[in-house]
């Protein structure tokens, strides 16, 4: 019996499944032979026919020699502005993964509790967009790059923090959740605090452990007088502007209110396995990987992403836009919360932090993944970058491929086949009649495919399918075609 299930577990763990999966649950706690039998004809796991990135143990090795890499990295500093950062040890360094499917890996100082600091503003954000909607958040917060310091005084024409990712934004945002659940006028703090931790345990699943730290709660409230400044700031602009603090906060009690709830929500602490699983969940359309359940909507994701691609980096947000090309943000705890939408969730922890806040070895990590694998927003339209795609499945995919870039040959569809050429696919290939592109697009009279295909793919002219049929001989109605292929 044991070894049946070990067997199991090993085949899954290759694969990037790990016993701790809640989905395994059942089958590491099955009893008999009956009961494990069950579980493998139950589990959907052990019924998929691949996961999003087939070869793991592959894509493994090339984050692993990343992280290698990283140990000769140096520079940084600590913070100091929080005593509580500036005691950690600067020679920590995790990397975690965790894809859409749940695959998961870790190496290095993963099992280290650190705070979320600023990582906490994209979950702030989100959870204000599920419970008010678009509209009314930004109303408050705007959806602009400040191009200031994350803790400036910055306010735009209109009265209202700039984005979500700087501290005035998120102090807004703070203010707006569970502002629907208001007890006597005010908003009951424990239960915000609560509705906060739960969110944060539906994002991770329950894989990882996820607590506050009083410690770094109460270093926050100690050392708080720039953030205090700004909310007052705030609440004084809400005075003359609709576009300020929401109704619901009247004074200096309902400010400080706010302030606890944000400097709770920077407080929390997990691990790089918390952080990794909460970036795949996002990466995933807000679906937990891990149980199935709908944390946020797709709606409020993109907003989220779309934010954090452009403001998540401090004061390197725009060239980290440039560079990297990913919803990435970073924590002054020497954290980095790296969003590979519809692949995975990356995290990275190391405390020694750059000019502008974030991790030294987090931004080079992020560099040497763009440098490895074609995840920067717009590598689909660069041609022969040379990476592999670690969604590629070897076998299954080539012939999957083929039959995709076949069909958008006949119907026309040239943006796909340019999408192919980009990443390198060989449009020369054919399907089990030896027809290729090529000949579909001559035989539906594609010009301006059978162009691309011919003068930028440069394809062979001349490929004969199973009948020995050419793609001149199925085009001899267009005599454009037949030109193209003769010249």
């Amino acid at each position: 019996m044991m070894d049946s299930r070990r067997e199991v577990l090993q085949g899954l763990k290759e694969k990037g499944i790990l016993k701790s999966d809640p989905r395994l649950k059942g089958l590491v706690n099955a009893k008999t032979h009956e009961d494990i039998e069950h579980e493998k004809e139950t589990c959907s796991l052990l019924r998929r026919p691949s996961f999003i990135i087939p070869d793991f143990q592959g894509f493994c090795a090339k984050i692993e020699d990343i992280y290698e890499g990283l140990k000769e990295v140096e520079g940084g500093s600590l913070p100091t502005y929080i005593p509580e950062l500036a005691e950690a040890d600067p020679d920590l360094l995790g990397i975690s993964l965790c894809t859409i499917d749940g695959q998961r890996q870790s190496y290095g100082d993963t099992s280290v509790e650190f705070c979320l600091q600023s990582c906490c503003k994209p979950i702030l954000y989100a959870m204000a967009l599920e419970e008010l909607g678009e509209r009314t958040v930004h109303t408050h917060v705007g959806k602009e790059p400040s191009g200031r310091s994350f803790n400036d005084i910055a306010l735009s024409p209109k009265g209202i923090p700039f984005n979500p990712m700087i501290n005035m934004g998120a102090i807004m945002v703070s203010s707006l959740i569970h502002s629907s659940h208001l007890e006597d006028g005010h908003i009951n703090a424990s239960r915000r605090y609560t509705h906060f931790l739960t969110t944060l345990n539906n994002l991770t699943g329950g894989t990882a452990p996820v607590s506050l730290s009083g410690s770094t709660y109460l270093c926050e409230k100690a050392t708080a007088d720039r953030n205090r400044g700004l909310a007052y700031i705030m609440k004084e602009t809400s005075n003359t502007k609709p576009t300020g603090f929401p109704l619901h906060v009247k004074d200096g009690d309902d400010i400080e209110d706010v302030l606890d709830f944000y400097f709770m929500a920077c407080s929390m602490q997990t691990t790089c396995d918390g952080v990794a699983a909460m970036a795949a969940t996002l990466a995933n359309g807000g679906i937990c990987p891990f149980t199935g359940f709908q944390v946020f909507s797709p709606e409020s994701v993109k907003y989220v992403l779309s934010i954090t691609e452009s403001c998540g980096l401090y004061d390197w947000s725009g060239e980290g836009k440039v560079v990297i090309g990913l919803p990435i943000k970073s924590g002054v705890s020497g954290l980095l919360m790296i969003i590979v939408p519809g692949i995975a969730g990356f995290c990275v922890y190391s405390p020694p932090l750059d000019v502008c806040g974030n991790s030294v070895k987090g931004i080079e990590f992020c560099v040497r993944l763009g440098k490895t694998f074609p995840f920067h927003s717009f590598e689909h339209i660069v041609p022969r970058h040379g990476k592999e795609d670690p969604r590629c499945r070897k076998d299954e995919d080539i012939k999957v491929a083929t039959w995709m870039a076949i069909d958008a040959a006949e119907c026309g569809d040239l943006n796909t086949l340019k999408s192919f050429h980009a990443r390198e696919f060989d449009l020369n290939l054919s399907d089990y009649d030896g027809r290729t592109p090529l000949h579909l697009a001559a035989a539906s009279g594609s010009t301006d495919v059978v162009d691309f295909l011919v003068n930028v793919c440069r394809v062979d002219r001349n490929p004969k399918d199973r009948w020995g049929h050419t793609p001149q001989d199925e085009a001899k109605e267009y005599e454009e075609i037949l030109k193209l292929l003769s010249d």
